[in-house]
């Protein structure tokens, strides 16, 4: 018995929904596009591939009264966060979404199952983490931010990661990028198995393995798989001793087929204080790594220091009391009790900023003695 198609609107008027729209019809899915709807006042009132533009207040409306079945976010990966909390504020809580990776694929082979995410619409999205794969590194930069030259060796365990990643999903539908990093994560024999976990549990997120790339050429083709099938993408910088190995490393990524990033890396800066120096908030506001939050055996931080400057305080005996700080500055995912404060307790400064001297030292980059002072602004 045929079945009628599910009756949808597209919220994303611009140029990717008009693709999905396009990926719909070209692949016969059981779906029929109703409406476009965009917060663009200027489209509003006007008709694209034959449907007519709506405002958010007005797609609440129809889906209350049952004239469509769901939403489909179809926008840049970076909206998709600022778009379902708005429908969550007009009750819509059918919703769906179109991964990033699809709209950059062949319209053959796309169906509904992969074109579409469901997401649960009652939380919110978290719009980035980075998990160390492991501390140390097989470079010795100056300034390191993660203090990678003089960390211990330690491997991040895959199980602990993954009970972390699941109670993440228990506070967010999704989360917006994911970086995978250290130290140097290449130096893992494990990191597929941390790459295709973090693509199950967060199918909708851009996930980054940041590496120098010294090993990428001496990595195994299951590495290269799981970043392929993940829809991963290698964040690669170089730094001066490797700035000739640019183009070989291009037409090795090239031959796995796996989507790749390089910058050339020449610059470090140093905003450290051992004494608070900064108002805090003032440091949190002119920071380009608030944002940066950071997983850690169980929790969450702003940023990657309150939970690795120990590092730093150890290696120089510098003596525990020194970072008593420290245990304000990071959250307990097993104590929160939704997403939504998570949220908001990450986006606003902790103690630990009046440490930071933003904007900092600027400084170009060169091996290291391990100097006190090469964290210092």
């Amino acid at each position: 018995m045929l079945t009628s198609p599910k009756k949808i609107a597209i919220f994303g008027a611009g140029a990717i929904g008009r693709r999905v729209n396009a990926l719909i019809k070209f692949n016969n899915m059981e779906l029929k596009a109703l409406y476009y709807c965009d917060n663009n006042t200027k489209l509003h009132g006007k008709i694209i591939d034959s449907l007519p533009v709506i405002s958010a207040h007005s797609l609440s409306e129809i889906y209350q009264q049952n004239e469509i079945d769901f939403v489909l976010i179809a926008v840049s990966n970076s909206y998709l966060k600022e778009i379902s909390e708005q429908l969550v504020e007009y009750k819509i809580n059918n919703v769906f979404i179109t991964p990033h990776y699809y709209l950059s694929k062949n319209t053959c082979g796309i169906s509904k199952s992969n074109i579409m995410l469901k997401i649960e619409a009652n939380k919110p999205r978290l719009k980035y983490f980075e998990f160390h794969i492991c501390d140390h590194c097989n470079m010795n930069c100056t300034g390191c931010g993660h203090f990678s030259n003089i960390s211990k060796e330690y491997y991040a365990d895959v199980d602990a990661y993954a009970k972390d990643l699941f109670r993440l999903k228990e506070l967010f539908w999704g989360v917006e990028r994911i970086r995978l990093m250290g130290g140097e994560p290449l130096i893992h024999d494990k990191l597929n198995e941390f790459i295709d976990i973090t693509g199950e549990v967060f199918p909708d997120s851009l996930i980054c393995i940041a590496t120098n790339g010294i090993l990428l050429n001496k990595m195994p083709p299951n590495l290269f798989d799981a970043v392929r099938g993940k829809n991963a993408r290698f964040d690669i910088s170089l730094y001066p001793p490797m700035y000739n190995k640019k183009d070989d490393l291009e037409i090795l990524l090239d031959i796995y087929e796996v989507s790749y990033k390089i910058s050339i890396s020449n610059r470090f800066i140093a905003t450290h204080s051992l004494d608070p120096i900064n108002n805090n908030t003032s440091s949190y506001e002119n920071c380009k790594s608030s944002q940066c939050h950071f997983l850690r055996n169980g929790h969450l931080s702003n940023c990657g220091i309150p939970q690795l400057i120990k590092t730093y305080y150890d290696y120089f005996g510098l003596g525990s009391d020194t970072i008593s700080i420290c245990s304000e500055n990071k959250y307990n995912i097993y104590e929160e009790s939704n997403g939504w404060e998570l949220n908001e307790k990450l986006s606003k400064p902790i103690p630990m900023c009046s440490h930071c001297n933003i904007p900092g030292r600027d400084f170009a980059w060169n091996n290291t003695s391990k100097e006190m002072s090469d964290w210092i602004a």
